[in-house]
């Protein structure tokens, strides 16, 4: 099958036209498939941003500029830019110029809004720095100069009225003055006479402190002294009263052996009968003595001894 020439050229042409778009976006960094949305900016002065140039987000290329126009008429730069599909750039975002067009390495840097605003659509402008500062200001300007007009007009009726209360003897503004002049001068007059009282107090101070130094450091070796016998003594009580323990408590067995009639003492103190024929005894042997003191003859004869005699 043979085709034209004619076929053969458009082939050809079309084939040379796809080959060149490619070639160009594939030096121009442009992603060669993946989809983009174009967006808008102005600058004041465009400092060698060109077509081609790469738009950057936290120094990451996300597109890159269409194409750069003056407006004759605001002799604003007007620069068109793509931005790969998936990249949200919300309301609020700024862009603006960075690198040195002398290195040829100028590219537009987008700086991000709030991510809760809307996103910009596509086809949609977003501000550069300089220019939104200075629509900022020109659109807060009025509302600034009236807020300091009123803000120089109230300070002027407040000096004012301040100084009309100065210049009235009678007025409280005058007379608070008045009664903090006296009190100055009153609290000065007082400081001045005890000034004396406060030196002589002062060196007192610094006296006593001295003493208390001095026989702290003359007496710490006899105060531990002191405090090493104490603690000698209190160790030596500490056994003592370990080597009581014992004592004690073989003591405690006994009374508690007495309180319970155990043994002949615990029965002695227990058994009322002990001591009511205890008590007799002793009143019969009372009875005895007596008699013997009586009448010694009547006992003495009893024994075999007096057969001797």
């Amino acid at each position: 099958m043979k085709y034209s020439n004619e076929i053969k050229v458009g082939v050809t042409i079309v084939i040379t036209v796809v080959i060149f778009v490619f070639g160009v976006r594939y030096f121009e960094d442009i992603p060669l498939l993946k989809g983009q949305y174009e967006l808008e900016t102005a600058f004041d002065d465009a400092s060698g941003l060109i077509g081609g140039s790469s738009v950057q987000i936290n120094g990451v290329r996300v597109g890159a500029v269409e194409r750069v126009r003056l407006d004759p008429e605001t002799q604003k730069v007007h620069v068109w830019f793509d931005v790969d599909e998936g990249v949200v750039i919300p309301e609020g975002s700024y862009t603006k110029i960075s690198g040195l067009s002398v290195l040829g390495s100028v590219n537009m840097v987008v700086k991000l809004g709030p991510q809760t605003n809307d996103a910009v659509p596509p086809g949609g402008f977003v501000p550069s720095l300089e220019e939104d500062f200075i629509g900022n200001l020109a659109d807060r300007a009025p509302g600034l100069v009236n807020r300091a007009d009123t803000f120089l007009v109230s300070a002027n009726d407040l000096l004012l009225e301040t100084n009309l209360l100065l210049a009235d003897p009678d007025s409280d503004l005058r007379q608070t003055f008045v009664a903090l002049r006296n009190a100055s001068a009153s609290l000065d007059r007082l400081l001045t006479a005890t000034q004396p009282r406060l030196d002589r107090s002062l060196a007192g101070f610094e006296t006593v402190a001295a003493d208390v130094s001095a026989f702290t450091n003359t007496t710490s070796d006899s105060l531990s002294l002191a405090i090493s016998n104490l603690n000698t003594t209190l160790a030596r009580l500490n056994r003592s009263l370990d080597a009581l323990d014992p004592t004690l408590a073989g003591l405690d067995t006994l009374m508690t052996r007495v309180n319970t009639s155990e043994g002949t003492l615990g029965l002695l103190l227990q058994d009322p009968g002990v001591y009511y024929r205890l008590d007799s005894l002793l009143v019969s042997l009372n009875s005895l003595i007596t008699n013997f003191e009586e009448n010694p003859k009547k006992y003495l004869q009893e024994l075999e001894l007096i057969d001797i005699f």
